[in-house]
Order: C-alpha cells, then sequence, then structure tokens
C-alpha cells in the first residue's frame, strides 16, 4: 500500500498572485495539498507525470477556501496522483465568465512546480466543486458540530468577501445566476466526464427537484438518459449519486471526497491502484 502522509501532516502550502484574463487583473489563492511519500514523488519526478488526475478543488459563490479543507486533503490523500489543488479566484468586474478564463492560466502558472511535465496532459485535471457543505454532522459528536458551525459561518465570510471584492451586490447576484444558467443546459458543450453527487437530506439543493419524476433515489438511473439530453448532451459520460447528508455535508463528511475521487476514477485502492 502507498506510504501517504495522514491529513494532520500533509503539506499544505499556500500562494497568493494574479493573473490577467480578457484584459482585467484577478487576484488569486492556490493552496497545494501534497500527501505523496518520497518515493512517489521521486517516480513522478522521474517520468514527469503524476500517478493519476490533479485534483483541482474550486469554492463556490460565498465560499472561502477553509471551508473546503477537508475535501482538498481527502482528494490528495486517497487520490491517485496524492496532491490536489484548491484555487479561490477572486470575483472579477467582468464576472463568472472572466474568472472562468482565468482558471486555466492559473493552473498553468503552477503546473511546472510539480514536474510532471510542461502542460496537463488530457484527462489529466479533475475539477471538483460543491455548493456548502454538512449538518448531518451535528449528530456526529463535539467536534463534528464546532466543525459544522465553522463551516456555516464561512459561508457568511465567503459573501463578504465577494462583496469586498466587487463592491457590488448587482454584481454577487449576477454572478450566482450565470453560474445557474451556465451549469448545466441544452447548450452546455463540455464533452468530457460529469459526476453529480447529492446529499439525500439537503434542503436547497435537492435531488427531487433535478429527477422530479423519481419517488426514490433508486430510481435515478432510468431517468438519466433523458436528463443528460437536456443538460449535459455533450459528456462522455453523466453519473449521480445519493449520499446520506445534507447541504454542508461535502465540508464535513469525508463520504463526498472519497465518492467524488472513486466516480472519476481517481481513488487510491488499498494496493495503490485506482479504482473506478
Amino acid at each position: 500500500m502507498t506510504d501517504r502522509r495522514i491529513i494532520e501532516k500533509a503539506r499544505i502550502v499556500r500562494h497568493r498572485g494574479s493573473v490577467v484574463a480578457a484584459g482585467e487583473r484577478i487576484g488569486y489563492t492556490l493552496r497545494s495539498c501534497d500527501a505523496r511519500s518520497e518515493a512517489e514523488r521521486a517516480a513522478d519526478r522521474a517520468r514527469r507525470a503524476l500517478s493519476g488526475a490533479l485534483i483541482v478543488v474550486l469554492p463556490g459563490h460565498g465560499q472561502t477556501a477553509s471551508s473546503s479543507t477537508l475535501l482538498l486533503a481527502e482528494a490528495a490523500l486517497r487520490g491517485r496522483a496524492g496532491v490536489a489543488w484548491l484555487i479561490d479566484l477572486d470575483p472579477p468586474a467582468g464576472g463568472d465568465p472572466i474568472r472562468a478564463q482565468a482558471l486555466p492560466v492559473v493552473i498553468g502558472r503552477h503546473w511546472a512546480g510539480l514536474a510532471a511535465g510542461d502542460a496537463p496532459p488530457p484527462g489529466g485535471v479533475v475539477l471538483a466543486g460543491w455548493s456548502h457543505g454538512g449538518g448531518r454532522s451535528l449528530r456526529r459528536g463535539p467536534r463534528a458540530v464546532w466543525q459544522a458551525l465553522y463551516v456555516g459561518a464561512d459561508i457568511v465570510v465567503g459573501i463578504g468577501s465577494d462583496l469586498v471584492h466587487t463592491r457590488s451586490v448587482r454584481r454577487v447576484v449576477a454572478d450566482v445566476l450565470w453560474a445557474t444558467a451556465r451549469v448545466p443546459g441544452p447548450a452546455y458543450p463540455y464533452p468530457g466526464d460529469v459526476a453529480l453527487v447529492f446529499g439525500a437530506d439537503d434542503t436547497v439543493i435537492r435531488w427531487r427537484m433535478v429527477f422530479p419524476d423519481c419517488a426514490a433515489a433508486a430510481e435515478i438511473p432510468a431517468a438519466l438518459a433523458a436528463y443528460r439530453r437536456t443538460n449535459f448532451p455533450h459528456v462522455s459520460s453523466l453519473t449521480v449519486r445519493v449520499l446520506p447528508g445534507d447541504h454542508l455535508s461535502p465540508g464535513v463528511d469525508r463520504a463526498f471526497a472519497r465518492t467524488m475521487l472513486a466516480l472519476s476514477g481517481q481513488l487510491l485502492a488499498p494496493d495503490g491502484a485506482s479504482k473506478g
């Protein structure tokens, strides 16, 4: 079995910088979590490639990087590559379309530091995000209670941060509306793989609203073809899972990160192989 560091000892390095996209300079914070053993890093340097895809965690609207720390660390610890990034882009004046353009620029700038070639190979990056993450943890002991409260408070901080950078309530609202309309939809052009993971008790993003004709989660596979045609018509694969939990769960429950890794083919098996 690969000798990975436990989460508490994983190296998390913070870098603050800026890039230019569409003529606008956009600040960002990149947190890199490296859980690889020395042997893994040496092997990666020798072949100039990672052992799996780089997991890039993207905080959502009203989130700061802090609420996604568990997701970041778990992606590094349990992912095939053994390293994961969290990229938090400041809201640009041009809105989310400009932020989307800035993301690959940031990834390209820091890729060389992985000693994994000059640029990400096809399929070399998996993007992961969540709406907000775990009230179910309130029933899991004092430590989980404080963690859930911390994640909830982080939403308030994140919204405040968005307002500070944009100085415009209208801009923040417009970004949310753009993201909602942009993904998914009949014109959504993404051709790769997509995995959607819902919390069974989420009252904000409800799987039953997405699949209204399904009385139970077990019925979703039968409805997936029609949903795919109208929302993700060009993807190569679409997978949906419903896990125990609610709107905060991805930020405090490791099961969500591990499911994301498994569905993307990036979960490290006990023998060091991938599990799909």
